[in-house]
Order: structure tokens, then sequence, then C-alpha cells
């Protein structure tokens, strides 16, 4: 049987479609979509049967004309059922992801981090703004593991492979942001559009419990309210750590209106907390772990200079030990940064975000600390003086671009001598 609000959702799902392929159809889909609601009342062998007695007791003139809607209606059923993906979520000309003057008017921000360096909790603190939409990995699950170069897939052991899927191909990772930016939710890949939605869920408590059910029939309207609370705010910003900066600086010649915060993290510290963690098992070789991670934040830092050099006042630098350590002046430099207003509600979420009393109630993946100070400082009580000797070896570049200082002896690691020294050439609050 076919429920009236089924008919309604594909209707209206095949609507969206065809207007993305072609705006010829969408006359034609809304007779139709009027159609179905009179003749889908029963049964599929009724619908059809009743179709037919129409079709019957048309003149010629009117059956030919009939049998053209049919035909097109099947044709574009066909269509959206068996389309080619690349139409739907990818858009290889850059010239279709350039962006009007009115879309310029938002403010775009990507904030790129790896794992282990406190980017959810950067990115919560700038959800938390009332003029910002914030959308947390949109590419979590179309890419697991991993990050996007141009034209290939990157992985934390720094080996390398070619796209074995439509949705590990860059273009289609900035189509995503793309699409994420200018708030067309419909238009994301199902995987992207479950991420959105369960996000906005748990960051809105009380708003969006009526999308808790992730269904294909409640689903769609929630995606397009989404999409209204969306473009009502100035600031659409996404975090990720499956993105290059070799791929952002592509984004931010497109997108005039991009601003990029970049969060980077003491690697002795990214190594120490990934090595607690089922998902980076790799970390505990820290010889190859920290020569491939190093390897891939030096590359990202030279396109931050480039970027910087090219594009001024358009990226900034992070350091997440300034951060913790200085939580309200570093939050203050990124919201002006990014021209939106540092409110009291914000500083009220970030002191309770680092200063949760009980230690017990916060977990590996967790954007509650219950000092975050001490956290960024932890590693120096847990890390082998050898192991940070192998690190401090493979990561000298990274270290003189950033700032951070080699330990030369175990009464240096133990004592609490300074791992950071003040860099001039970057801007950024390092």
């Amino acid at each position: 049987m076919y429920g009236k609000d089924r008919i309604i959702t594909i209707s209206l799902i095949l609507k969206d479609k065809i207007r993305m392929k072609s705006r010829k159809w969408a006359y034609g889909v809304v007779r139709w979509r009027l159609y179905l609601l009179h003749y889908m009342r029963l049964s599929s062998n009724s619908v059809w049967g009743l179709l037919w007695e129409h079709v019957a007791a048309m003149s010629l003139r009117s059956k030919l004309i009939t049998l053209v809607f049919i035909l097109g209606f099947t044709h574009m059923a066909v269509d959206y059922i068996y389309t080619n993906e690349d139409d739907m979520y990818v858009s290889s000309d850059k010239e279709d992801l350039k962006l009007d003057k009115a879309t310029q008017t938002a403010t775009f921000v990507i904030i790129v981090g790896y794992g282990r360096t406190g980017s959810s909790w950067l990115g919560e603190i700038l959800s938390k703004a009332e003029e910002s939409f914030y959308m947390f990995e949109p590419m979590q699950r179309p890419l697991a593991e991993g990050y996007y170069l141009t034209n290939m897939v990157a992985f934390n052991n720094n080996s390398y492979r070619r796209p074995l899927s439509l949705m590990e191909r860059h273009d289609f990772m900035i189509t995503t942001i793309h699409r994420v930016f200018t708030c067309q939710f419909s238009l994301l890949h199902t995987f992207s559009q479950e991420i959105l939605v369960r996000h906005q869920v748990r960051l809105n408590a009380g708003t969006f419990t009526h999308c808790r059910d992730f269904n294909s029939y409640r689903s769609y309207f929630c995606i397009k309210e989404l999409e209204r609370v969306c473009l009502s705010k100035t600031h659409r910003i996404v975090k990720t750590i499956r993105v290059s900066m070799e791929l952002v600086s592509n984004m931010v010649e497109m997108w005039p209106n991009l601003k990029v915060v970049h969060l980077v993290r003491d690697p002795r510290a990214i190594t120490h907390s990934r090595s607690k963690g089922q998902d980076f098992q790799m970390a505990l070789d820290t010889v190859s772990h920290s020569a491939d991670m190093c390897t891939r934040m030096f590359e990202d830092v030279k396109q931050d200079w480039f970027i910087q050099r090219k594009y001024p006042g358009r990226l900034i630098i992070v350091s997440y030990e300034a951060l913790a350590g200085s939580p309200y002046a570093a939050t203050g430099f990124i919201y002006d940064f990014l021209n939106m207003l540092f409110r009291e509600k914000t500083w009220f979420w970030v002191f309770n975000s680092m200063r949760n009393q009980n230690e017990t109630e916060t977990h590996y993946y967790a954007t509650v600390r219950f000092n975050s100070s001490k956290v960024a400082n932890r590693w120096r009580e847990s890390l082998y003086y050898k192991k940070v000797q192998e690190i401090d070896l493979s990561c000298t570049d990274v270290y003189k671009a950033l700032g951070y200082i080699p330990i030369s002896s175990v009464e240096d690691l133990n004592s609490g001598k300074p791992t950071r020294r003040k860099v001039d050439n970057i801007e950024g609050y390092l």
C-alpha cells in the first residue's frame, strides 16, 4: 500500500533531484505529483487499472499527450533510481562551485586539524556563536580513514593510493563542503546528511528532538529545516581532519569569503594521545608514526605560508597548547579573526569545557576536560625519554616552523621546562 505521506516525500525528493539536473523538468514533476496523489490511493495494481481506464476514454490527441507524460515520468523515475552518482554528488567543473555575490555575504569557515589535536573542542567553541552554523566532519563516513590530496587518498602511515570509489575522490569532498557552506543539505550524500542531523540534535538539545529518529521520511523535513536555519546564519563552519592544506588552498582561491583556522599540536602530545586509542594503533610504532605525521604537518605548514602570502587575512594557525593555556584570549583572537562576537554565553561554555571537576566523566573523544592545560602537557608524564627523542628527531622541520622545542635530557622532560617558543613569521595564535 502507498501512503499519502510516502507519496508526498517521494515526489518532493524527485522534485529536488530534477531541479538539480534540469530545471525544465520541474513543471512536469509538479503535475505528476498531483497525478500521483490522485491515483495512488490504492495498491499499485489498482493504480495502473485506473490509469488504463482513464487513457482509454481519451481522444487520440489526449492519449498521445498522456503517453508522452507517462514516458517522461517513467524516465525520470528510472533516472532517479539509477542515477550516475557523479551527477548527484560531484561537480568536477570549478565554475559550478564558484559563488555569486549573494552567497558571498556569508562567511565560510573551515577548521583543519589532525586526529587528536583538539579540533572537535575548537569546533564546538566556534559553534557557540549566535551567528554560526556548525557541521562536524561531513566526510567522516564517506572516508572513515585517511585524508584527501589532489586525486589521491593519503593515510596516517604516509601511504597513498588512487581513489577506489566516488566517495574517495577529492572533488566529491570539495563538492560536499561547498554544499554545506551554501546550505544545500538536501543534495548531500545520505552519509553526510545523517552526520549533520545527529550532530545538530546533540548540539541543540531540545531544538531538533523530532529529528532523532533518522529515517527516509522524517529526515527529509529535518534536512529542510536545517537548511533554513543555516541560511539565517552569517557564518557557516566546517571542522575536518580529512583534508590537506593543498586542497584548502584551492578552496581559498575559489571562495573569496572563506577563512581558514589551521589547528596544530605538539607532535609528542599527538603521538601520546593516539597511542591510547584503538583507532590510531600505528602510533605505537613511534619512529614511523612520527615521521609520517610530521611529514604531513610540514607539507601543510608550507601551504599555510603560501596562502598567507597570497591571500593575507584569510588563514591563521592556532596551536592547541596556546588555546588550552590561554583559552579566553585565544578564543577572542579567533572570534576577532572571523568577525564574530565573543559573547558571555561562549565564555561560560569555554570555562565549563575545560574545568570539569570529575575526571571520570570525560572520555577519549570528549570535548569537555577536567583540566585542559594539564591535558595539553600530559605527554611529559607518560612518554619515555627515548620515545620523546625519536619524535624530536623525526619532527625537526615542524619544530622549527611552529616553535616547538626538543627535549635534551630526562631532567628537562620532568622539570617543566618550556617546550614552545614564540614564532614571529606566522599569523596566528601560537
